[in-house]
């Protein structure tokens, strides 16, 4: 088992309260990265057995805490995927998943201030997958095997911007700076019990407006396993409450993964997005 987390764009191991530099704890300067540390996953199993013999670089109570993967060359959601989420919509469900993506520039760490960009910006917590294998055509009952680890995180969505035109259009309205924030640890999946049943709630202001479980989650096509490097995050999104977001609230997302916390800022002003095409590779 392990727990990734990014500190200051470097790869970090958290133990005990302890966290440790990859590239230090395993003396190859190439794992500073969190990319080529999930291109070698099965590698970080062995260095964190190593922690508790160790000094670790900082206490985590110390650091601050970016997204555990920063620079994911794809990140895909997948939307109207619980069945109590269709059904409290009056929708059926698809008949595959509804995908859309989060532009990698709007991701942030589990305490970042979230500007938001308008008056209608809404939430949802998610359980975020991250794939830890160079994958193709990967079968129903071998998905678990391509993923690196799981993390917590909120889709945060300016829905005015998101349904201004018909039809609609996703992308640009969840991907407003700061609007995809993850962490605080990549956690791997040997960890869970049971993968397929992670209990996420959400709490806005001490009230409790999202309470479920990936159980409920029907099953994912398998067209969103067609083609994926490591790093990719599919986000499996969960409904958020029927409010929006208030000014200068205090949102929480507790998973069996981690926890999400962000002081959310009213500014009226649209925030730019910084180099989207640079943001694929």
């Amino acid at each position: 088992m392990f727990r990734l987390l990014s500190v200051g764009g470097r790869a970090a191991l958290e133990h005990a309260g302890g966290v440790y530099d990859v590239a230090r704890l395993s003396a190859d300067a190439s794992l500073s990265s969190a990319l080529a540390c999930l291109e070698r996953a099965d590698e970080l199993h062995a260095l964190a057995r190593r922690c508790p013999d160790a000094a670790p670089d900082a206490a985590l109570a110390d650091v601050v805490l970016g997204p555990p993967v920063p620079e994911p060359r794809q990140v895909f959601g997948i939307g109207l995927n619980y069945r109590s989420h269709a059904a409290e919509s009056g929708m059926e469900l698809p008949p595959s998943p509804l995908t859309f993506t989060k532009f990698p520039s709007c991701l942030a760490g589990p305490t970042a201030d979230v500007t938001l960009s308008g008056a209608m910006v809404d939430y949802e917590a998610e359980v975020v997958v991250v794939i830890g294998a160079r994958c193709r055509n990967v079968p129903e009952d071998r998905a678990w095997a391509v993923v690196a680890g799981i993390t917590a995180g909120q889709d945060i969505s300016d829905r005015q911007v998101q349904l201004s035109g018909s039809p609609p259009q996703f992308c640009l309205g969840k991907s407003f700076t700061g609007y995809g924030p993850t962490g605080p640890a990549l956690v791997s999946v040997d960890a869970f019990a049971d993968p397929d049943d992670i209990a996420l709630r959400c709490e806005v202001g001490g009230e409790v407006v999202q309470d479920a479980s990936t159980a409920d989650v029907e099953e994912i096509h398998r067209d969103v396993w067609r083609l994926r490097v490591p790093g990719d995050r599919v986000r499996i999104v969960a409904r958020g409450g029927d409010d929006f977001l208030p000014l200068l609230d205090l949102f929480e997302c507790a998973q069996q993964v981690a926890i999400t916390r962000g002081l959310l800022v009213a500014f009226f002003a649209r925030c730019i997005l910084h180099a989207l095409l640079e943001a694929f590779d």
